[in-house]
């Protein structure tokens, strides 16, 4: 809302460089000095929410190797820190490689919409947990179920469609010769790794069950 009120839709295109319509709505209500703190604030929540992701990351592949979900060699920790030392390693290098597989704006995109896949995910297994565990005392209290977690399915499986619709009509461009069309390529990739987890969790958790 705050940068409708600044900037007009029809001039938002138009600024896809420079830190794009944040950086110029900052600069248009608080001048250069303005700008340079939020320039600053954007660094820190980048920093904040990669040093996030690198702690509980890591012990999501460290629990589903306790559980006989993932590779075994995951769910070891440090003899001295007794941290699943591993599992950060690797996710280090995947981070590492990523930064080096598109732009900014570009990963950004894969992310938001990879992760909202699991945000559905996440919501929609409370309707499929809390009646089977209804019986016990320490079941997840969820003030307004189902109305609430319901809403929240349906507006993120509609993001969701249209965010994929939205990025297959860009590779459709990018296909045909529009160069700048490619950021849409970035989360159909998202969902093809996502979807190629599928059969490599299924093997791996079979391969653990006969191990």
């Amino acid at each position: 809302v705050s940068y409708l009120c600044v900037i007009p839709l029809d001039e938002m295109v138009k600024f896809k460089e420079g830190g794009g319509v944040a950086a110029e709505a900052a600069s248009r209500l608080y001048g250069p000095v303005g700008l340079a703190i939020f320039s600053i604030g954007i660094v820190g929540s980048t920093l904040g929410a990669g040093n996030g992701n690198l702690l509980t990351g890591p012990r999501l592949s460290y629990a589903m190797a306790r559980d006989g979900l993932f590779f075994p060699i995951f769910g070891r920790v440090h003899a001295q820190f007794l941290t699943p030392v591993l599992a950060i390693v690797v996710q280090g290098i995947l981070g590492a490689a990523y930064v080096y597989a598109g732009t900014f704006n570009e990963l950004t995109d894969s992310v938001v919409f990879a992760a909202w896949i699991f945000y559905l995910l996440t919501v929609v297994g409370c309707f499929v947990l809390r009646p089977r565990y209804r019986d016990r005392q320490d079941v997840l209290r969820a003030p307004g179920h189902p109305l609430l977690p319901a809403f929240f399915v349906a507006f993120a499986a509609w993001f969701i469609a249209y965010s994929f619709l939205d990025s297959a009509s860009l590779v459709w461009r990018y296909l045909a010769g529009d160069q700048g069309a490619k950021g849409g390529i970035y989360p159909i990739l998202a969902t093809l790794v996502i979807l190629a987890g599928l059969p490599l969790y299924a093997l791996v958790r079979r391969s653990c069950r006969e191990g």
